[in-house]
């Protein structure tokens, strides 16, 4: 990871308090970390291409999320994020719901993920039904030993089995749950390395097995919906 960028928001922690005045006045300090960090996703998208090359024509700068945040419906009325972050995803089209790989850089809180954003219920159903019919393929993409050594899965969870599932069903763990994450948490240290591109490729390669799992699940419920 490029140090600028972090240095960027360990000085805007210290003295941004995130406050927009002090942020337009020091402007060029963020811009610069944004390139910064475009360059080193360029980066990552140019290595993981290797083993995935639907990744290799994604634009680096049109995976990046605002830092700018929506305040309109949150208790938390700060101007900025935090952190800067992106997905790379093979496609996003805006009627139906993929998985991609995310990055997290954050002081003290930086990750790497397996990244779906569930807009749709449909796609949370279009998931369950496929762990339910598919359990064997599903176990395969999160209790391998590259998962297992690499990542972890944590979602929150229904307290009663979903409508239209058996609380009997061996998956019923699975079912339950309302989202469907997969993270590696990472040291600043590590983060700040001459590695940490290689890191990267290492932690989605991962989780490249659950993700396709998702997507598969997603796209044949919107496929089989829209023939019928």
């Amino acid at each position: 990871m490029y140090e600028y960028t972090f240095r960027y928001f360990g000085v805007f922690k210290t003295f941004g308090n995130n406050e927009r005045e002090w942020f337009f006045q020091h402007k060029s300090l963020y811009e610069a970390a944004h390139k910064n960090f475009i360059s080193f996703v360029n980066e990552v998208i140019n290595a993981f291409a290797e083993s995935y090359p639907e990744i290799g024509n994604l634009n680096a700068k049109s995976t990046l999320f605002r830092i700018y945040r929506d305040i309109r419906f949150s208790p938390n009325k700060d101007a900025f994020k935090i952190n800067f972050a992106a997905t790379l995803v093979k496609e996003r089209k805006k009627t139906v719901d993929r998985a991609g790989y995310y990055i997290h850089i954050q002081l003290g809180n930086c990750m790497l993920a397996g990244d779906i954003y569930i807009k749709d219920k449909k796609s949370l159903v279009a998931i369950r039904k496929k762990i339910s019919t598919d359990p064997d393929e599903f176990l395969k993409t999160i209790e391998n030993k590259y998962f297992i050594d690499n990542l972890i899965m944590h979602g929150d969870t229904l307290k009663r089995v979903p409508r239209g599932f058996d609380e009997k069903d061996p998956m019923v763990a699975y079912l339950k749950l309302k989202e469907f994450v997969i993270y590696h948490a990472l040291p600043d240290a590590e983060v700040v390395s001459p590695s940490f591109v290689s890191k990267c490729c290492k932690i989605f390669k991962a989780a490249k097995l659950f993700n396709e799992f998702i997507n598969e699940a997603i796209i044949n419920y919107y496929h089989s919906e829209h023939n019928n």
